[in-house]
């Protein structure tokens, strides 16, 4: 079997697992709670509404939690855009301060998305390996302290067969 797709990975490849995998039982766990929306073409979870549902005070009783919602707020992950350049980066967030839930797991989607979408292959650009690092840890601390705060979604979490 090729080891192509790990060339220039310098990321934790443990790191890189562990964050896909809890990205995408959170993502099945939300859907399986009803946390969903969309279509009779397609289903998807309700990303907004959960957030919603948890209170970011009792969130961030978690000292770890606390400090990934802290890094967010400081050292949001950038957007990639189409410019009249080309490809760009958009270091806006959308919101001024972090006040809900809802805003900090829209920044942990922007994590997935740049790596899931190829974003993230250009160090240069996003400040090396170890930021990208820090928003991998926080976003999997960040996940990991919803599920402690919602029962019906840690149990939908856990029922994740792969």
């Amino acid at each position: 079997m090729s080891k192509r797709f790990l060339a220039n990975v310098t990321l934790d490849h443990d790191l890189l697992f562990e964050f896909f995998l809890t990205f995408a039982r959170f993502e099945f766990a939300l859907k399986a709670a009803g946390f969903v929306t969309g279509n009779v073409r397609e289903a998807k979870p309700d990303w907004r509404r959960f957030g919603g549902s948890i209170d970011l005070d009792r969130a961030r009783l978690d000292p770890n939690c606390a400090a990934a919602i802290d890094y967010f707020g400081l050292h949001p992950p950038w957007r990639q855009v189409v410019d009249i350049n080309g490809l760009a980066w958009d270091s806006t967030v959308g919101f001024v301060k972090i006040e809900r839930m809802d805003q900090v797991l829209e920044l942990v989607r922007r994590v997935r998305n740049n790596l899931f979408h190829g974003g993230k292959f250009n160090d240069e650009v996003h400040g090396g390996p170890g930021r990208n690092k820090l928003l991998l840890r926080h976003s999997i601390t960040v996940l990991h302290r919803c599920l402690e705060l919602s029962q019906a979604l840690d149990a939908s979490y856990d029922a994740a067969v792969l």
